[in-house]
């Protein structure tokens, strides 16, 4: 090891941005029809105005020098292309206006470094962003981190159920600096070891013995639920509810009802006429004998179903009758036509009983469990938006939580479909950056072609930063899965790190790569980076994307998190590097690498310095004499 200089100083990082940043990606990974399974969703948009007088100095192109390990890096210096950092101007439904800023990086698709990338919209509006507006963070003030605390497969043994198994891991995931946790659906399954998202019965939590089992869920009982969730309250650790209100599975009695066929591929179109078959649309909920909730439910609340018993015959059926049903709730995604029927029967959010329920059971589950974070939403893509945003304000007003966080699953790959998609929300909820998501996808398979440059091209992270929850992977993405497209163990790292240690958006960490990893090494590196965003990654960002295969960032910190750090990707085969800039006094002084700690670097006293990067991997480069050296568990 490099003995540090004789007269410790910890370099600042300089303020000025440099380099350029990824250009504009374009391209929808549109997910595979399947009107008989589950699908998947994703947060608060309004409409940018990029004023056209924002332009920027253009920089020559492009260059590479060898390191004196003859390792190619990518000199940001030498080009030094500015940042167009237009304003962001957004609609808020609460009234008010708050302006949010954006990093925009010069190039797009086309190859004109001098067009700003951007997810256009005509008109301009106030508007501030879900993550400003609600709370996130619980008690810490650390930088926030979510954590989605299953797995599709998850499930408890003979010691413990999986919510013990949550209590008993909340001492780790405090230390990590976990401060939100989205836990799976709590609600009664149609079968034993349903997750939740066949939903039977939202009022029973594990407390009566429904669907032929016993009290408990596949996750556990209702008072194993409550007792976890204290426990991580008395931690200062959130608990989001997974709330699925889209359909329900598993009706206790079938009704003859009068529908008609439509074609799965365009639900506009009915390919057969009204007839008369029986669903299962009679819901009783014997068992729980009306405690929490006197409603039982008929085919009056339902706009489809997919299963004709009678004929014993799968399909899309449209409920017609008997009763006034308006058809497909026109409020819903245009997907297929009309994408408002998902699986099971599906739920019509006008039904003033319908509307009822759930504006009870919103502020009831939060209050019954002690879940003060907020939800999660299911499958809004298939949802009544103005249902969706009534009943976020309703439970906020109830509870005098205007504060209350929700994020909500709205699953597309294409960024400006899911631009355009967001206002129809209000504002009211924040959106899983599914677009990000894909692109890691994509890059986990395409290997050392694939540009990093364009890493948050097709992104919200980069149009709409304020409203994107962040993540790598999740339960539905897992092989196997009907939304399977699973991120590599050799790029999860680096897709961990962008989402980790960059100030846009709001990361979730998903169990698997935590706790059961393809490769232990996964594990190591995630929980160094959530340990480096927790005591570290603070501070302004200045962009060293310059490199098809390298790039960069440095995080200036702050008056709390001093010295910051430099971060460094790389998905090639070689050690490659960037050559920054830090503010160093007029000493030498030296750098050691987060991730590998063996790893040092001399900076001159000029502050000019190649920060490199070992092959496939991630590197932090932190100032050797950072009070966080020791600290770290590195």
């Amino acid at each position: 090891m490099t003995n540090t200089p004789a007269t410790p100083t910890t370099p600042k990082i300089l303020t000025r941005p440099m380099g350029t940043g990824p250009p504009n990606r374009s391209g929808n990974h549109g997910r595979t029809p399947s009107f008989n399974t589950r699908g998947g969703e994703s947060a608060g948009e309004w409409r940018r105005n990029v004023p056209p007088s924002s332009a920027s100095t253009t920089s020559p192109g492009p260059s590479t020098t060898e390191s004196p390990t003859s390792a190619p890096i990518s000199t940001a210096s030498e080009r030094r292309a500015s940042i167009v950092r237009p304003t962001l101007s957004f609609a808020s439904a609460a009234g008010g206006s708050k302006v949010a800023t954006s990093t925009t990086t010069k190039g797009n698709s086309a190859g004109n470094p001098n067009e700003p990338t951007s997810v256009e919209s005509s008109g301009e509006e106030d508007y501030t962003g879900a993550l400003n507006r609600f709370n996130k963070c619980g008690s810490s003030e650390r930088n926030p981190l979510m954590m989605q605390y299953f797995e599709w497969d998850s499930l408890g043994d003979k010691k413990s159920s999986w919510w013990q198994k949550f209590e008993a891991s909340l001492s780790d995931l405090e230390g990590l600096g976990i401060t939100q946790v989205w836990l799976p659906p709590p609600n009664r399954a149609m079968v034993g070891d349903g997750r939740g998202y066949d939903a039977y019965d939202l009022w029973d939590l594990g407390e009566f013995p429904q669907k032929g089992q016993q009290l408990a869920t596949r996750w556990g009982t209702k008072s194993e639920l409550l007792s976890a969730i204290r426990e991580a309250k008395s931690r200062g650790i959130d608990v989001l509810i997974d709330a699925v209100l889209n359909h329900k599975l598993g009706g206790d009695t079938k009704e003859e009802i009068r529908a008609v066929e439509v074609d799965p591929m365009d639900r506009t179109r009915e390919i057969g006429k009204v007839e008369t078959i029986e669903a299962w649309t009679g819901y009783t909920f014997k068992a729980r004998k009306g405690k929490y909730s006197i409603m039982t439910w008929n085919s009056d609340h339902f706009t489809g179903t997919d299963w004709d018993a009678r004929r014993r015959r799968k399909g899309v059926f449209k409920i017609t009758g008997p009763g006034d049903h308006q058809g497909w709730n026109p409020r819903v995604d245009s997907e297929l036509g009309n994408y408002d029927y998902l699986l099971g029967v599906d739920i019509d959010h006008r039904h003033p009983e319908v509307r009822g329920d759930f504006m009870k059971w919103g502020p009831w589950v939060l209050q019954e469990t002690g879940a003060s974070g907020g939800f999660r939403l299911d499958a809004i893509k298939h949802m009544d938006s103005q249902f969706l945003c009534d009943f976020l304000r309703h439970t906020r007003a109830t509870l005098q939580r205007p504060d209350l966080f929700a994020v909500g699953e709205y699953w597309t790959s294409d960024v400006k479909i899911l631009s355009e998609k967001m206002p129809n929300f209000r504002g009211e909820l924040s959106f899983f950056d599914v677009p990000l998501h894909h692109t890691f996808h994509e890059a986990s398979k395409a290997g050392e072609t694939f540009d990093l440059r364009r890493i948050m091209r097709n992104s919200l992270m980069r149009h709409r930063p304020d409203d994107a929850v962040t993540f790598v992977d999740n339960h539905d993405t897992v092989i196997g899965q009907t939304l399977e497209s699973w991120v590599g163990p050799r790029f999860k790292p680096l897709a961990y790190a962008l989402i980790l240690l960059r100030p846009e958006g709001y990361p979730c960490v998903f169990h698997n790569d935590l706790y059961k990893p393809d490769e232990p090494e996964v594990a190591a590196i995630l929980r160094k980076l959530i340990n480096i965003r927790s005591e570290i990654a603070y501070g302004h960002v200045s962009d060293y994307f310059n490199n098809r295969n390298c790039i960069g960032w440095i995080r200036e910190g702050d008056e709390t998190h001093p010295g910051g750090c430099v971060v460094v990707l790389n998905n090639s085969s070689r050690t490659l590097g960037i050559r920054a800039w830090v503010r160093t006094k007029g000493t030498n002084s030296e750098y050691v690498n987060a991730i590998n700690p063996n790893m040092r670097i001399p900076v001159s006293r000029f502050g000019r310095t190649l920060f490199s990067c070992p092959p496939y991997s991630v590197a932090v480069w932190i100032p050797a004499t950072s009070q966080y050296v020791n600290s770290l568990s590195l």
